[in-house]
């Protein structure tokens, strides 16, 4: 039976996504930010604030779909070996890389840990902590499929109270922890998919919500940032959208997801769908490490260095557009060269197995 396409509003969404995190590592990842001058405030420094804030909402809205779409689907262990296999790939084969070219370490010890990273980062980082949500999402299925609306909403509120509402409350708390909070966000994916509040199942509305929170993130942006000009205020400008669980940075991803998941666009068009399949690998080549991570922001593209350069706003779009476009090339590569003929191979042996065992 042939493959069905994925719809491409939520396919665009994804790329929308990935753009904004690529943004935000290059305000947060390039060292421009000591560039700050709070008793000189310019027109860059204002930019890049607001134009890097959206890399932790983001990565909510990525669980929203996971929740969303896997709350009624089925679990497939070739979905969680997909998401292994590209994650073992980009980390074993860019650490390898660099080695080799003498801009990196390598050694035994350190390439045994970049193996086993998955295991080592499942409550720190994102792709190793997606992959064990990923294996938890049977159980939470049969959990949350179990319970009515009103316990469903119950779990949510206790869940939502604890992770964000405390530690946004009490500076000094922090209740964040970060697969408890994928589980808490996938929740909220599941909850739409189940019991969509009508507030939020129709595309104009939720456009004007879009735009409504995402003014809001600015606001306090900006607010701190005169608080820091008047010595009020000592708290970071990303206060209330620095972590996944920060309630306006929520909120931006709960009504984004919902306006683009609303769009009439119901058919597949191969220009969204092609990149979007490579979201999760633009991330992973980008984002791979710290030797990455100076090569691209502060070696290649100097982001600290055209700080003060009237065209820097146009510069930060260009870089961010043109990561996206080479990364994405780079695991279509990855994914029609390796991926695509090792699952053909291993569902022939797994069909073969099947037929021996059923025999």
């Amino acid at each position: 039976m042939a493959k069905k396409s994925r719809s491409s509003n939520i396919e665009l969404f994804r790329i929308v996504m990935m753009l904004l995190i690529i943004a935000h590592h290059l305000v947060v990842n390039s060292g421009v930010t000591s560039k700050y001058d709070f008793g000189n405030v310019t027109v860059n420094m204002i930019f890049l604030q607001l134009f890097g804030f959206a890399g932790k909402p983001m990565i909510d809205g990525f669980l929203l779909i996971t929740g969303y779409f896997s709350v009624k689907g089925k679990f497939t262990p070739e979905k969680a070996l997909r998401v292994f296999l590209e994650i073992c790939f980009y980390k074993v084969g860019f650490y390898l890389l660099f080695g080799l070219l003498g801009i990196g370490e390598l050694s035994v010890s350190g390439l045994i840990n970049t193996a086993l990273y998955v295991f080592k980062n499942g409550n720190s980082a994102f792709p190793a902590t997606y992959f064990w949500l990923y294996l938890l999402t049977p159980f939470i299925n049969t959990l949350v499929l179990n319970l009515d609306k009103r316990k469903y909403l119950g779990l949510l509120s206790i869940l939502l109270f604890y992770f964000s509402v405390i530690s946004t409350v009490f500076k000094s708390v922090d209740t964040f922890s970060e697969l408890g909070w994928y589980i808490t966000v996938y929740l909220i994916g599941g909850y739409l998919r189940l019991y969509e509040p009508k507030l939020l199942s129709d595309c104009c509305r939720n456009g004007l919500l879009t735009a409504a929170s995402l003014l809001a993130c600015f606001a306090s942006i900006l607010l701190i940032t005169n608080g820091h000009i008047k010595g009020t205020s000592d708290i970071s400008i990303y206060y209330y959208v620095s972590n996944a669980n920060k309630p306006f940075g929520l909120l931006l991803a709960i009504c984004a997801f919902q306006w683009f998941r609303h769009m009439p666009m119901k058919r597949a068009y191969k220009a969204i769908n092609i990149p979007a399949s490579s979201v999760f690998g633009v991330l992973l080549i980008h984002g791979n490490g710290d030797t990455m991570r100076t090569l691209l922001w502060k070696n290649w593209l100097d982001i600290q260095g055209h700080y003060d350069w009237k065209w820097l706003p146009i510069y930060a779009i260009v870089c961010v557009i043109g990561i996206f476009i080479v990364c994405t090339a780079i695991d279509q590569l990855r994914i029609h060269l390796l991926e695509t003929p090792f699952f053909k191979l291993y569902n022939k042996v797994k069909d073969s197995v099947l037929l021996r065992l059923s025999s």
